[in-house]
């Protein structure tokens, strides 16, 4: 397992520790940093029942984990793109009314995202996309990490912050 703090591959002697309210694995030389978090022991380890018998284990176990709301973000959409869009539609020869009619949307939406009072969401920037045949995103940009012989490593606190010794 990897430190959080300085990165270090560590085997198995990791502690959590928290440093600034946010909870971080460090190797023991790091583990100074900050304070060890203490968990309680879980209900049923320490010899008490569930509240609701097996039925309360049997929703938690299945309870669907947490969506990341960074994973559904796309692309940026690009600089202009009401231009585009405006662009592409009168290359075809359509009017508002024929694209809404195209990709199935209200013609007061084409409007506003024409106009740029609005940004399209995915939903609709794909379907544009298509019926025009155009593109309207662009890649985003990611912060590139150093890479050893074996592979990439991930991004570590020590990569950001300098700590200072007292």
């Amino acid at each position: 397992m990897q430190c959080e703090i300085c990165g270090k591959e560590s085997k198995g002697n990791m502690q959590l520790v928290t440093v600034d309210h946010t909870e971080l694995n460090a190797c023991p030389k790091c583990a100074k940093y900050g304070t060890e978090v203490k968990r309680p022991a879980p209900p049923a380890a320490a010899g008490i029942a569930p509240r609701f018998g097996s039925l309360r284990a049997l929703q938690t176990s299945q309870r669907k984990p947490r969506r990341d709301m960074y994973d559904t973000m796309g692309d940026d959409i690009i600089d202009g793109y009401n231009d585009t869009i405006r662009n592409a539609r009168l290359a075809k020869s359509w009017s508002q009314e024929q694209l809404a009619s195209e990709i199935r949307e209200k013609v007061i939406l084409i409007k506003k995202i024409e106009r740029a009072d609005i940004i399209p969401e995915d939903s609709v920037r794909s379907k544009i996309e298509r019926a025009l045949n155009i593109k309207l995103t662009e890649g985003t940009s990611s912060l590139s990490t150093d890479t050893h012989a074996a592979g990439s490593v991930d991004l570590t606190l020590s990569d950001i912050v300098k700590i200072r010794h007292k």
